[in-house]
């Protein structure tokens, strides 16, 4: 950590999106630079690359609303929105963020709210990250919304994680994100946690990337943009010989 540290690479931007809001839907999202921006940017969309967001919201005494951007098809980190805010702007930025990111994949954090994903879904955001729920009294499996961390998924996506810090630290460029790996550790307990003083938002955001990433595709899409042709041009067509048609 501390060599990745050393060597990680500068953000290529900083800022936030610009929108509209008229209470029911956001309109004419941009991202605009700013120096004092919640948002970093390693590495711009681009089209086709399947990407994943995983999201950590404040609560348990954490103060920072955490959003990690990776791109699928590498893994790599590619953006990260990290900020102190209401839950409903929060679920703003990540709409802004995740449209942005060709629509990408959203697994936000149920655990202490699920308004951040109600938000997401009355604002029309396409896709989240969706888990089996069994129903305690029927025994019901039944699908929800968003990521719960409890005692049975926090270790996997941990140990995940782990993992990925271990074989591919070059994934990870950002320093907020490696400073809170350094104060993570275990308890009296045994449970990996931050370190008292310390915050692990980004820690968990990044974990829960990662994990949600399998409802994601992992290839890159290359599409032919298709054009209309108008009259002149279907007459040019079908006046012309076999060669030029096959041109």
């Amino acid at each position: 950590l501390m060599d990745r540290l050393l060597h990680c690479k500068k953000p290529i931007r900083r800022g936030r999106f610009a929108y509209r809001y008229d209470e029911t839907a956001i309109t004419d999202a941009a991202f605009t630079d700013a120096e004092d921006g919640e948002t970093l940017v390693w590495e711009e969309p681009q089209a086709g690359h399947p990407y994943v967001i995983g999201a950590d919201t404040a609560g348990e005494g954490s103060d920072w609303f955490v959003a990690c951007v990776i791109d699928n098809s590498t893994g790599r980190l590619v953006a990260k929105y990290r900020t102190r805010t209401d839950e409903d702007l929060f679920a703003r930025e990540v709409w802004c963020l995740g449209m942005w990111y060709n629509q990408a994949l959203v697994g936000i954090e149920a655990n202490f709210s699920t308004h951040p994903i109600k938000e997401l879904s009355r604002l029309r955001y396409p896709r989240q990250f969706v888990r089996q729920v069994e129903d305690s009294l029927t025994h019901v499996v039944r699908e929800a919304l968003g990521f719960k961390t409890d005692r049975l998924t926090r270790p996997v996506i941990i140990a995940e994680l782990q993992g990925i810090m271990r074989e591919h630290p070059e994934l990870i460029d950002d320093e907020d994100c490696l400073n809170e790996m350094l104060t993570f550790a275990r308890n009296s307990k045994g449970r990996p946690e931050a370190v008292e003083g310390a915050h692990d938002d980004c820690v968990m955001a990044l974990a829960i990337t990662y994990y949600v990433r399998q409802q994601q595709r992992a290839t890159v899409e290359t599409r032919h943009k298709r054009v209309k042709w108008d009259k002149d041009q279907w007459e040019d067509y079908r006046s012309a010989d076999a060669t030029e048609r096959a041109y």
